[in-house]
C-alpha cells in the first residue's frame, strides 16, 4: 500500500506540473493572439470619425474591448486545449474503426456523436 500511495502522490505532482507547464507554453501564444488583436483593433478604433469618439463614452469602449479580448483568449485556450485534442481523438478513433472493423460501426460512432451534438447544442 506504500508503493500505491507513493505512486499516487508522484502521479498528482506530475499531473499538476504538466499542466502549469502547458499553461506557461501556451501563455505566449495567448498573449500574442491577445496583443496583436488588441493593436488591430486600436488601430481601427484609431482610424474612425471624430464623430464616432463624441458621440461614444470612452470607458465603455475601453471596457468592451478588455471584454473581448479575454474572450478571444478564453476561446482559444478552449479550442487548444480541448475541441482539437477532442476532434483528433475522434478522428483516430474512426480510422481504427473503420480499419479494423467493418464500416458500419464508424457509421454507429459518427451518428451516435452526431445526435449527442445535437441534444447538447439544442
Amino acid at each position: 500500500p506504500v508503493v500505491l500511495l507513493l505512486a499516487y502522490g508522484v502521479l498528482r505532482l506530475s499531473s499538476s506540473l504538466f499542466n502549469e507547464l502547458r499553461d506557461v507554453v501556451f501563455a505566449r501564444v495567448r498573449y500574442h493572439a491577445m496583443r496583436r488583436l488588441s493593436t488591430r483593433v486600436l488601430a481601427h478604433l484609431h482610424g474612425l470619425s471624430l464623430r464616432f469618439h463624441l458621440e461614444r463614452q470612452t470607458g465603455a469602449i475601453s471596457r468592451d474591448l478588455e471584454r473581448g479580448t479575454r474572450s478571444v483568449s478564453s476561446i482559444l485556450n478552449y479550442m487548444v486545449f480541448s475541441i482539437l485534442p477532442m476532434l483528433v481523438e475522434f478522428t483516430l478513433v474512426a480510422i481504427i474503426l473503420f480499419t479494423q472493423y467493418a464500416p458500419v460501426f464508424t457509421l454507429i460512432t459518427f451518428s451516435t456523436v452526431a445526435v449527442y451534438i445535437a441534444f447538447t447544442l439544442a
